[in-house]
């Protein structure tokens, strides 16, 4: 199977986050640490735009936050995953008629608001905004234990401290997709100061922990849309319930401790 080392090892590593906490709840969870960062611009209103077709990632300019080509767009059939097609003709990308990103195409997310129009920004998770993380490929949201889109979380940098609550909204990257990938919100919370989907981060911010809570996005009222206050909130209670963030920097430093044995 097309998954990371480091995405078995988290999840030969699930045992030790269970026997954390005393409540069946969190008996589910599991945990991994990589330095690997990838940033998801889908969901943003200015993820791509058409008038950078045919640009370099990473040496022109860019208007939209992202390259389109990173969306295989136009070139493959695979960027109708990532951009929202255009109703009036399913052969090209929609482009935003009006607001404040007119003429950017949609990009949308796995997550999503079913209640919403395909055309409604809305219905799609920001990555500017949201704090969230992406599952590698198209294999590891299909293996049993790893969870499923709406799912909570919460990441803590190892370096910093810095921690934020995140929703698992998207999936994909391809046969060498890695665990590591997010929004752009995820990682400013996590500490870069200027994230970038084309570039990455300006400096490295060292290793960051991911604690999964599977299936736990059934459990929420409303899978999408949640305010940050809602995530958080559940989130909270799912770590408290699995021992707190000591428990968390317990796992890490024994997860350590076996990879140098």
């Amino acid at each position: 199977m097309l998954i990371d080392q480091i995405s078995l090892r988290s999840l030969n590593h699930a045992k030790q986050l269970k026997s954390m906490g005393p409540e069946p709840k969190t008996q589910g969870a599991y945990f991994y640490i990589t330095d690997h960062v990838a940033i998801d611009a889908d969901g943003a209103l200015k993820a791509y735009h058409p008038d950078d077709v045919g640009k370099h990632c990473r040496n022109d300019p860019h208007i939209g936050l992202d390259c389109p080509a990173n969306a295989e767009y136009p070139n493959t059939s695979w960027w109708q995953k990532a951009l929202v097609l255009d109703p009036k003709n399913r052969r090209r990308a929609y482009i935003q008629p009006s607001g404040s990103a007119e003429g950017f195409l949609l990009s949308k997310t796995w997550l999503n608001d079913p209640d919403a129009s395909e055309t409604d920004p809305a219905r799609y998770v920001d990555s500017t905004a949201v704090p969230y993380i992406v599952f590698p490929g198209d294999v590891y949201p299909q293996m049993k234990g790893t969870g499923w889109k709406g799912d909570a979380g919460f990441a803590i940098n190892l370096n910093s401290g810095n921690s934020t609550a995140f929703i698992v909204a998207d999936r994909g990257g391809g046969s060498g997709a890695r665990l590591g990938e997010g929004s752009i919100a995820l990682y400013e919370a996590l500490g870069s100061k200027d994230p970038s989907p084309r570039k990455g981060l300006e400096k490295p911010i060292g290793e960051n922990l991911f604690v999964v809570f599977p299936h736990f996005g059934k459990a929420a009222e409303h899978t999408w849309p949640r305010s940050q206050n809602e995530m958080a909130a559940q989130t909270d209670e799912l770590i408290s319930a699995a021992g707190g963030l000591e428990a968390m920097r317990n796992c890490a430093k024994a997860f350590s401790g076996e990879k140098t044995e």
